[in-house]
């Protein structure tokens, strides 16, 4: 009986030295995670004149500090999280709760699904890729949205369109140009419904939004603004409703975009009294930029940023081109026609169109 009470006290006594040298391990981790990361920022600021810089330090993970061991990093990197600010938070759903009390005894808060509940500016700038559109990319976290903002004259950024996204945190892997794949292990990225396909169409890392065309990644992105002016945005598509009038072949013809709901009707009239409208010429579409060239009408024509691309979101195809106040309908992806399309007219009488 002695013997067995002496066994029990000891290992009661060896546990309780266990525990406090575990205890004592994760706190000098935690302590030069946070020294590495203020030697970091110290860097940076130097660096930069002692300011921080406009997109933030520019660190998102412990893997980007110097100084650490592997072990560390391997054993923290996923439940540690760097704000554009600096800050360094745990994440909630990937510390256990004895993990949660050591972090928040070093001073260390949450990075609660809360923090998500804020809106981000992304901004492309061509200055540094001279491939990409100016524009401003809004990643609303809590409405689960993107927008797109396009530059006009570098002064104002008209709202151009957008899309409702599904949120889904790293690590995930995406689909690169080069036909090879790459696995992201921090980040977030926004998936969307396209054709019944679930696809990438968008990433962020490293303070970093990367967009995907037809869910294919490249190496052009718009970096992180956390001090973006946002007087600087313009909601003008409260225009909503927008007439293209032409005739073909003594026909009259118009195209009506809705911008609230994203569809395209296109009705006719011999009279231009009478206006029918065409079998299968409503639809949902989404609207976009492109670079590079296209034809009209034969003659080769290269797109800008003040071009607008519509597409067919159910048969993933160009459907047609707005340029310079004219609709022109896509033959294929690069040669479009004025045969059917028009001239916008702000003033049209929507009343001789039916129901």
């Amino acid at each position: 009986m002695l013997i067995l009470v002496g066994v029990t006290i000891n290992f009661a006594l060896n546990g309780g030295i266990i525990t406090k040298a575990k205890e004592a391990t994760i706190q000098t981790e935690i302590a030069m995670i946070q020294e590495q990361l203020m030697l970091k920022k110290a860097e940076i600021l130097a660096d930069n004149m002692g300011s921080v810089p406009n997109a933030g330090y520019g660190l998102s993970s412990i893997s980007d500090l110097d100084g650490l061991s592997e072990s560390i990093i391997s054993k923290y990197n996923s439940k540690l999280t760097i704000s554009p600010d600096g800050t360094l938070y745990y994440l909630e759903d990937k510390v256990t709760g004895e993990e949660k009390v050591y972090f928040e005894n070093a001073g260390i808060t949450s990075a609660q699904k809360s923090e998500k509940k804020l809106v981000e500016y992304y901004v492309a700038s061509n200055e540094n890729d001279s491939e990409i559109i100016e524009g401003v990319y809004v990643v609303d976290y809590e409405n689960s949205n993107i927008q797109y903002y396009m530059s006009q004259e570098g002064e104002t950024f008209t709202l151009v369109g957008g899309a409702k996204v599904s949120l889904v945190e790293a690590p995930f892997t995406i689909e690169l140009s080069d036909n090879s794949q790459a696995t992201i292990t921090s980040g977030v990225a926004m998936t969307a419904e396209i054709s019944e396909n679930v696809m990438y169409v968008a990433y962020i890392n490293n303070q970093r939004l990367y967009l995907s065309e037809e869910g294919i990644f490249s190496e052009h992105y718009a970096t992180l603004d956390p001090n973006f002016d946002t007087s600087r945005l313009v909601e003008v598509q409260a225009k909503t409703i927008e007439y293209y009038v032409g005739t073909t072949n003594n026909v009259s013809c118009v195209s009506v975009i809705n911008y609230t709901n994203n569809t395209i009707s296109y009705y006719q009239s011999s009279d231009n009294i009478t206006y029918t409208l065409m079998p299968n010429s409503s639809g949902s579409i989404t609207f976009g930029h492109e670079t590079g060239t296209v034809t009209i009408d034969g003659e080769t024509v290269t797109l800008s940023e003040n071009d607008t691309i519509i597409y067919d979101e159910n048969n993933e195809e160009h459907l047609a081109l707005i340029r310079n106040n004219n609709i022109y309908f896509a033959d294929n992806p690069t040669r479009y026609l004025s045969l059917g399309g028009g001239t916008l007219d702000p003033d049209f009488d929507a009343s001789v169109l039916p129901e």
